[in-house]
């Protein structure tokens, strides 16, 4: 008997707000699947950087450089280490915690006008090793962790622009 008042409850919320969501690739957003492969990346330094703009291009552009940008993209991220886990009886962190920010900017290639701009985060965690060619290595994996992350963050927030469904 509850269950069954439970299940009426979730159809009589849910149903109002069923179309109220819309997938960003869906039948209305086409303007968002044409702008997929239109996006000139700028170059971003160091090796984050370097693996931000290739997860950028992947999700973007589908790998590949644009035959004709209608957008420009640039993204300034900035990471740094922390420790969050101590090993109290070597006196040093044994988890680390890398964050990166990110602050971007999408400008309309033929007006030079600033469509939007915006920040990202994330923040992933790495083992800190005795063996310092490990503790290097956990570091690079946490970077490229990172970028795909804030690549989605940047595309899910973009996309939307684009389509024109936000200002």
């Amino acid at each position: 008997m509850i269950a069954r008042l439970l299940r009426l409850a979730v159809v009589a919320v849910g149903l109002p707000l069923a179309g109220c969501f819309q997938p960003l690739y869906g039948p209305g957003l086409g303007s968002t699947s044409a702008a997929i492969g239109t996006f000139a990346i700028e170059a971003i330094g160091e090796h984050l950087g370097h693996q931000l703009k290739s997860e950028l291009e992947s999700q973007l552009n589908n790998g590949k450089p644009p035959e004709k940008a209608l957008y420009r993209l640039a993204v300034e991220p900035r990471g740094s280490s922390a420790g969050i886990v101590a090993d109290s009886a070597a006196s040093r962190p044994q988890v680390m915690s890398y964050i990166v920010n990110a602050r971007y900017t999408l400008n309309d290639v033929t007006t030079g006008k600033v469509m939007t701009t915006g920040n990202a985060q994330v923040q992933v965690s790495y083992d800190r090793d005795l063996q310092r060619f490990a503790t290097v290595r956990a570091l690079r994996d946490a970077e490229i962790r990172a970028s795909r992350q804030l690549a989605e963050q940047i595309k899910a927030r973009i996309m939307p622009v684009i389509a024109g469904l936000k200002d």
